[in-house]
């Protein structure tokens, strides 16, 4: 009673494998089968067994490079990638997708970089979310206030992430390399009607402001609430298309927002401006990195340095006005905590051969206190790495990811059976910092000699004191 209409070729390249583009030397040694495979009578002989399927029996060889007859391919090596990028494709000229194509600034430099280092390279597209959550609702946080890095650092999807502002509370979480725009032209700001600009407060006072999720904008101006800024309510967005359509629609009044994103809208919106645009608030725009991985920001910075000095660069800023780039080359950025920049985190320059994660959520053995990483914990781990000789990154990560107090997604609405989380199981660290000792945890964790005295009472109950002596 039903029937096919009106069937087109010409959409899809046919059924293929698809690989992580990581892994191109799977893809060739798959491809090389294929044409042995369809080259033999076995292959007619399958083809026939199933008529439904439309077997290819003119050895047709899909190529993963972009050409001038095919601009709408993606560039994917075909040998192992020594660095996978990722890129969330959706921010203004540095990265975006064109009728589903890949483009931007941030993925020519990346190109550009890899060819200069002489290194393989894989481009990913990945939600943003999954780099910077705006919650963590899954380990227990309604609202990532620690700025815990995503699952997409913390599961090692790929090794750095292109279009990164450097902002110091990031920087307790992930490595960064050299910026390759001028933080000093970048600015931070609301976005408001031409009738309202004169009138804006500074500190938004009393005002519902507009932000984008997991912008660091947002980490910004949410970081400073109640000091910089004392908005009556702040509302976040999915994309900063959603927060400007919102703003347009006049659903809100006030945005704020980096100058590179605020540019992307007034140059094409009449009617707002930017206000009370603040400079200082970043170290511009860089590739940020887990921290396991030194060895990839120490060779990132190196061809950043070479690149930056020669015409192409130039020639790349031309390409992309809008880009603040940074043409006299900024100091290099250091990730090393200093007596005059105490608030910077320290991660290794080479790979680190020990992961150590803490929760920085436990009083003065492990906290994340004005956006800077301490306690206890941190400086015995960074004294006992140094006398196991061992290179070592301490990354923060939601407790229940370590010990989650539920299991929902695998039966279990209590962790009666203290299963480790997710974290552990999937290999986020090598250890954590700042995990007692008990004998359910053992059967799941091999734990180190204590640091504290295990004779020493510290745990009890926590009553009224008129209560106490009862």
């Amino acid at each position: 009673g039903y029937q096919v209409v009106h069937e087109m070729p010409g959409w899809s390249y046919g059924a293929s494998y698809s690989c992580s583009p990581e892994y191109g030397d799977m893809v060739t040694w798959i491809n090389r089968a294929f044409d042995a495979f369809k080259a033999t009578p076995e292959w007619i002989t399958l083809c026939s067994k199933y008529p439904t399927m439309k077997c290819d029996f003119n050895f047709y060889q899909y190529q993963n490079v972009k050409t001038i007859a095919n601009p709408e391919r993606a560039d994917h090596p075909y040998q192992r990638a020594d660095i996978v990028f990722a890129t969330e494709a959706n921010w203004a000229t540095h990265n975006y997708l064109k009728n589903t194509v890949l483009f931007g600034f941030d993925v020519e430099l990346t190109k550009a970089l890899c060819a200069q280092a002489g290194k393989t390279c894989a481009i990913i597209k990945a939600p943003l979310e999954s780099m910077w959550p705006s919650d963590y609702t899954t380990f227990g946080w309604p609202v990532n206030v620690k700025l815990y890095a995503g699952e997409g650092y913390q599961g090692r999807w790929f090794h750095c992430a292109m279009g990164m502002i450097n902002i110091f509370p990031r920087q307790q979480s992930i490595a960064f390399t050299n910026s390759y725009t001028d933080g000093t032209k970048s600015r931070v700001g609301f976005v408001v009607p031409d009738a309202d600009a004169n009138f804006f407060p500074g500190d938004a006072s009393n005002k519902v402001v507009g932000v984008v999720k997991a912008f660091a904008a947002t980490s910004y101006f949410t970081h400073n609430e109640g000091t910089l800024f004392n908005p009556v309510n702040v509302i976040q967005y999915d994309s900063p298309q959603s927060l400007f359509d919102a703003l347009h629609s006049k659903l809100i009044k006030s945005a704020y927002v980096d100058s590179t994103t605020a540019h992307h809208f007034l140059n094409t919106t009449t009617g707002f401006r930017m206000v009370h645009a603040r400079a200082g608030w970043s170290d511009g725009v860089a590739y940020g990195c887990h921290p396991m991985y030194g060895d990839v920001v120490t060779v990132l910075n190196a061809a950043l340095v070479r690149f930056k000095a020669s015409p192409a660069y130039t020639a790349l800023c031309n390409k992309y006005p809008t880009v603040e780039c940074d043409p006299a080359s900024s100091p290099p950025f250091v990730n090393a905590k200093t007596d005059a920049n105490p608030e910077l985190a320290d991660h290794p320059a080479t790979h680190a051969d020990i992961v150590l994660a803490t929760a920085a959520d436990w009083g003065d053995q492990n906290y994340i206190r004005h956006g800077v990483l301490g306690g206890f914990d941190i400086q015995v781990a960074r004294k006992v790495c140094a006398l196991a000789g061992q290179t070592c990154a301490i990354i923060p990560v939601p407790w229940q990811s370590v010990w989650p107090q539920e299991y929902y997604r695998f039966g279990w609405p209590l962790n009666t059976m203290q299963y480790p989380g997710e974290g552990h199981h999937s290999r986020w660290f090598h250890c954590v910092v700042g995990t007692w000792n008990t004998v359910a945890r053992q059967q799941s964790v091999a734990f180190s000699d204590p640091y504290t005295d295990p004779n020493a009472p510290d745990a009890g109950f926590v009553v009224g004191d008129g209560k106490a002596p009862t």
